[in-house]
């Protein structure tokens, strides 16, 4: 006689329950592929990190490229000072700064002139150069640094100097030689006419110059003999000198 079967699920239920045990050996394992999942991903992401930066790592101990191009970089512009634009000497000295060290060459006109080294203060100077002796003719000059490998710096400003011999025009339009005064006032006024661009000095004391190159200054006179100079400087330095004697004496009352 066959036996019969009869399907429960409450039987299946019952029969696919964990026990304790069993479900903790689960839990272990679900953790265990977790973790493996969380570190793989982030093994995947260091492991490329790296790479992608080992060129970076490598420049610790490789030769720096940025100082190789440096070597390449321009030098600082030198500055070239000017103390006048007109001289009535054949040669002159100039000065200027540049960095410490560095090879400073002169162009005079455009063409290479000299070269010398900046000093420890950054200045450098160039001593009894020539310059145009033409009148009314113009000598320029401009510096260059050279830096490494024979790289130029801009040029510096340009400095212009002309040449100038000619002495300034003065007249003294009063008082006239051996002129007599007589005043109660133990001063008096000298005035006269000059060019442009000069100044004027009577008995060492500044005359004032108005537009038209008419000058007047007061000065102050004693008895009998008084020796009046009058002396006029331009720009380059020359001079016109003009002496008026005259005697002064006090009226009386």
């Amino acid at each position: 006689m066959k036996k019969s079967y009869s399907f429960s699920p409450r039987r299946i239920k019952r029969n696919t329950k964990f026990t304790k045990k069993e479900s903790e050996y689960v839990r272990i394992i679900v953790r265990s592929f977790v973790l493996y999942i969380i570190i793989g991903v982030a093994s995947f992401f260091v492991f490329f990190g790296i790479f992608s930066n080992i060129n970076n790592l490598w420049g610790f101990f490789k030769p720096s490229e940025k100082y190789v191009e440096d070597n390449n970089i321009k030098p600082a512009k030198p500055f070239l000072k000017t103390e006048q634009e007109f001289t009535k000497k054949e040669k002159i000295d100039l000065e200027g700064i540049a960095e410490t060290g560095k090879q400073v060459v002169l162009y005079k006109n455009g063409a290479k002139e000299a070269e010398t080294i900046a000093d420890a203060q950054n200045n450098y100077f160039f001593n009894d150069v020539s310059i145009s002796t033409k009148e009314e003719d113009k000598t320029t000059f401009y510096t260059k640094v050279i830096g490494n490998k024979n790289v130029e710096s801009a040029s510096s400003n340009e400095v212009t100097v002309a040449f100038d011999k000619t002495k300034p025009k003065l007249e003294v339009l009063s008082p006239q030689p051996d002129d007599r005064i007589k005043s109660y006032s133990r001063t008096l006024e000298v005035t006269g006419k000059t060019e442009p661009d000069v100044i004027v000095l009577v008995n060492d004391k500044l005359a004032r110059v108005n537009t038209s190159q008419e000058f007047s200054a007061t000065i102050g006179l004693k008895d009998e003999v008084n020796d009046i100079k009058v002396v006029a400087t331009d720009k380059a330095g020359n001079e016109t000198v003009i002496n008026v004697p005259v005697y002064f004496e006090k009226k009386s009352d």
